[in-house]
């Protein structure tokens, strides 16, 4: 994944065929997804467990609740299993850029060279938020290079899966 910054302008490259704009408040501008700017979130912005998790069901079948550690509020999490080292590399890296043009950042873990978790809540609230879900979305779509046992037993993330023999 590329980020390429022109003027006002922020272009994911064409692995994930998205043109988008920055707006004055740094967060990206897709055509239908965009992280609000947390600043502006309150209390009432935080979504209800039965949303979150009907919404998992739905639309981010790899992803699921979890607790956030000391609290008794939940995050989505989502895990895998990287080929190798540089791929675990790789997936963090262009999932980051993705999180810094959007203005949400996630808690990334890479453990045992290629075990990759992904931690989404809107610290500043304590809960999950509508940017959760939509910064969700747009890393589902980032190319992974999956350990290929992990992506047999987790077939749903096949459709992003970079495939080299």
């Amino acid at each position: 994944l590329v980020l390429l910054e022109k003027g006002d302008c922020l272009q994911v490259s064409s692995t994930l065929s998205t043109t988008s704009r920055r707006d004055d408040n740094m967060a990206l501008c897709s055509m239908d997804k965009k992280c609000l700017p947390c600043e502006g979130l309150d209390a009432s912005a935080v979504l209800s467990l039965d949303l979150v998790t009907q919404r998992l069901e739905k639309t981010l079948p790899l992803w699921s609740l979890q607790p956030i550690p000391g609290s008794d509020q939940q995050l989505i999490s989502k895990s895998f299993v990287a080929k190798n080292f540089q791929a675990a590399l790789d997936a963090i890296n262009a999932m980051g850029a993705i999180a810094e043009s959007q203005g949400h950042h996630p808690d990334f873990h890479l453990t045992s060279y290629r075990n990759v978790r992904i931690d989404l809540f809107t610290h500043s609230l304590q809960g999950i938020t509508e940017n959760d879900l939509t910064l969700a979305e747009l890393f589902d779509q980032v190319p992974v290079e999956y350990s290929p046992k992990w992506l047999k037993e987790h077939p749903a993330a096949a459709t992003f899966a970079i495939n080299k023999s």
